[in-house]
Formats: structure tokens, sequence, C-alpha cells
């Protein structure tokens, strides 16, 4: 009679999973929603297996790159290697200017400007300074100039608003004391010559 040999044989799965991202990096806008992009899990053997996120303190409201690392499991135990995926957090949005006033101001000549006031807002940081530029400087000359208000957020995104001013020739007044000894004239002009026409003697 011959010896039975009876063998165990145990079929085991040591293969690890893959995980595979749609994406390597994703751009998103501060303040946004983080939303994950497409994981894919395959397996030799398990399938419809889930994906696991680790998250190591994302925050949307800090623009810069951040990391989020994904991983399976089968249901033999065996770990996927991670895959990491590049979050990176940009603000694309345009800062604000708002301004006080009429944006089209009519002056005479040699008449004093007053900046009627403006402000900068951004979705990130505020407030931000405004540069002023442009044609106008004075109102020593007639003519239609242009005053040039722009900001320019961290991220390098630039608005623009503008104001026209309207420098309108002046004609002077010309008044005189009781005796006519003394006259002024008005407006007071800045550099310019003034001749004063009169048939009248002093």
């Amino acid at each position: 009679k011959s010896n039975q040999v009876i063998r165990k044989v145990i079929v085991e799965d040591k293969t690890k999973p893959i995980v595979t991202l749609g994406v390597d990096t994703l751009i998103l806008d501060v303040h946004g929603k983080f939303v994950d992009p497409v994981v894919i899990v395959t397996d030799n053997y398990d399938m419809n297996l889930p994906y696991y996120r680790y998250i190591d303190d994302l925050n949307m409201d800090k623009l810069g790159a951040q990391k989020v690392d994904y991983y399976a499991r089968d249901l033999s135990g065996n770990y996927s290697d991670h895959k990491t995926l590049t979050v990176l957090v940009v603000d694309r949005e345009a800062p604000n200017i708002q301004l006080y006033g009429e944006t089209y101001i009519k002056l005479n000549r040699w008449q004093q400007f007053t900046e009627p006031g403006f402000y900068a807002s951004d979705n990130y940081i505020s407030p931000l300074k405004i540069e002023i530029s442009g044609t106008f400087n004075s109102t020593d000359s007639p003519g239609t100039f242009l005053r040039l208000y722009t900001v320019t957020d961290i991220s390098g995104n630039k608005a623009q608003a503008s104001r026209t001013i309207e420098v309108g020739e002046s004609y002077s007044e010309l008044k005189m004391n009781k005796d006519n000894s003394i006259f002024t004239i008005l407006p007071q002009p800045a550099s310019e010559k003034v001749t004063v026409l009169s048939s009248q003697v002093f």
C-alpha cells in the first residue's frame, strides 16, 4: 500500500494595488474648494477598491504649493505606493479700485486741484498701494488730461481706473480798491505774464 501525501496549498495575493492620478498638479483659486482629481485604483485580484487621501494641513486660504498623498489597500492587506498630488493655490482675481467723487472734473486754469480720494481692495490682501500716473500734473496750462490710478496685487494681477481732468482757459477779473491805488487779479496766475488793458488812468 502506497503512502498518501497531503499537500496544503495556500494561495496568497502579495501584489500591491496601483494608484493612478489623472493629473500630477491641480491649480485652484485661493479661498476655493478642494476637489479630488480623477483617482484610479487597479489590483490584480480585488475590484472596485477605494482610495485613501492623506492631507497634511491643506490650506486653501494660503497661496503656494501644497501636497496631497493618495494610496490604496487591497483585501489581502497590501498597500500601494503613495501617489503625490501637488495642489497649487493661486490668485487670479484682479484687485478693485474705487474712486470717490467724479471721474470727469472741470477746472479753471490755475485753479487748485483737490484729489477726491480713492481706495483699493483685493480678495487676498487689502488695502493695496495705488500708483498715480498720467498726463495731468497741474492746472498751469489748459487742456484735457488723464489721471491714471493703478494697483497691482502680490500675484501680479493689475487693475486701473482713471479720471479725466479738463482745464479751461481762465479769464482774469480785475478788482480795485476805492482809491484805485491797488488792484488784484483773480485768479492769481502762477507764472504767467499778465497784461492789463484799461482806458482808466491810474
